[in-house]
């Protein structure tokens, strides 16, 4: 079994989070607060943060929300910087000169500050689900520029091929070589890519909110789960708090290392 697949097998429970949880993950059972591992009454069985929430059901749901926020974000990357990078490769000239620059510019920063940037910038008030959608569409936008690269370069080596020449002197249009054998040309490129751009999504959205600048309450993000080890007590006392980062971590190693360039690509 590939190692996509075990990917797909781990994201599983996370993706039917509201069909498995054992709790609401909003519920507060106070007087069961920090409670360790176990199966009393009521059952924890990775335990209760600092306010007697189930830590499995955030964890579920945490997950979820974090693997749905890195997926839209690789689909806006690929499409955004697929489209774009076909069209400068393609057409070339005073278009490829109007879309590189920025794109270069977002490949060579630090993406990580790119997003801290743009969402500081943006009011902290806002509702979750403006503020995921928000933050989707930064990581997406930051994202877009290896898919642009890659698939100007795919497009720039197809472009001189026999099938694609032979359909320009038969009159193709340009749009259609485009659509019919230049942007297909770029998918399993692109595809091989989205595994390693996914990843690098999820982490940026735990990154984000870890800090405070993701989806706010009550939206529930594995970020926000691992936030809670900011206070003393809970690093120190509370190991089962841990859990985000052992998911996390698992998710990276069962995905290609997060890319978010192509350096070999001109």
């Amino acid at each position: 079994m590939t190692r996509p697949m075990l990917a797909a097998l781990f994201l599983l429970p996370f993706l039917g989070a509201p069909w498995i949880s054992p709790h609401d993950p909003l519920t507060q059972y106070r007087d069961h607060a920090g409670s360790p591992p176990g199966c009393g009454d009521p059952c924890f069985l990775l335990g209760s943060d600092e306010f007697g929430r189930d830590v499995l059901s955030r964890l579920l749901h945490g997950g979820r929300l974090s693997l749905i926020a890195g997926l839209t974000a690789s689909l806006v990357a690929l499409t955004l910087g697929g489209l774009l990078g076909g069209l400068a490769g393609y057409f070339g000239n005073w278009l490829d000169s109007l879309l590189s620059p920025p794109m270069d510019l977002l490949f060579a920063l630090p993406w990580l500050y790119l997003l801290l940037a743009a969402r500081a910038a943006l009011p902290l008030s806002l509702p979750s689900a403006t503020a995921l959608l928000v933050l989707m569409s930064l990581i997406g936008l930051a994202g877009a520029a290896a898919p642009f690269r890659l698939c100007r370069h795919v497009v720039r080596s197809a472009r001189q091929s026999g099938p694609v020449s032979a359909a320009a002197g038969l009159g193709a249009s340009d749009w259609y070589l485009l659509r019919a054998h230049l942007w297909p040309a770029a998918l399993p490129a692109l595809g091989t890519q989205a595994l390693s751009l996914f990843p690098a999504f999820v982490l940026a959205e735990v990154s984000l909110s870890f800090l405070g600048l993701g989806a706010g309450d009550p939206a529930v993000s594995w970020g926000s789960i691992l936030a809670s080890l900011r206070q003393y007590p809970v690093l120190t006392s509370q190991w089962w708090m841990f859990s985000p980062a052992l998911a996390l971590a698992l998710l990276l190693a069962l995905l290609p290392a997060p890319r978010l360039g192509w350096k070999e690509i001109p």
